[in-house]
């Protein structure tokens, strides 16, 4: 079945309604995100790397050898006029370097998911890095809500008689 196709001004509505601006302007995915932080939906049975789509639907396909470079070096952001187009090489010197990176890290007034970074809601890695409790509580809930659906399962299988194996 599938869901129903969308006009492209009903997908850039959702898309939208899924970011946020921050203090730089930026214009920040909350929704899915890569394993290297950058934004991604699901269009037509396909993952897009969400900046290279809105790149797409502004200015055109992407010529071949060139990637879409953020300006304002941040993963996440899907503002249009913080991408330019430029070759591996380029994007390459122009990103950032590991300390550039914590800096800027240190200079968000919030997490990835929205919450403010406060000084009762942030906690310190034993590297000197933070992060957020708030996420971190939600992860743990998330977490022992599992464990108890998996004793309660394991409880109902054993009470109707069935073997379970592990």
């Amino acid at each position: 079945m599938g869901y129903p196709p969308y006009s492209l001004a009903k997908r850039l509505d959702i898309v939208y309604s899924k970011c946020r601006r921050d203090n730089n302007l930026c214009l920040i995915w909350l929704g899915a995100c890569t394993r290297n932080g950058y934004g991604k939906i699901g269009i037509g049975g396909r993952t897009l790397v969400l900046h290279r789509w809105i790149w797409e639907v502004y200015h055109g396909p992407i010529p071949g050898k060139l990637q879409v470079n953020h300006l304002c070096r941040v993963r996440n952001c899907i503002e249009v006029r913080h991408m330019e187009l430029v070759t591996s090489g380029e994007n390459t010197k122009k990103g950032a370097l590991p300390f550039v990176n914590r800096l800027r890290a240190l200079m968000q007034a919030v997490c990835k998911r929205g919450h403010e970074f406060t000084p009762i809601n942030t906690g310190r890695t034993a590297k000197g890095g933070r992060y957020c409790k708030a996420c971190k509580r939600e992860n743990w809930i998330t977490k022992e809500h599992r464990e108890k659906l998996m004793k309660v399962t394991l409880w109902m299988t054993l009470k109707n008689g069935n073997r379970v194996y592990r």
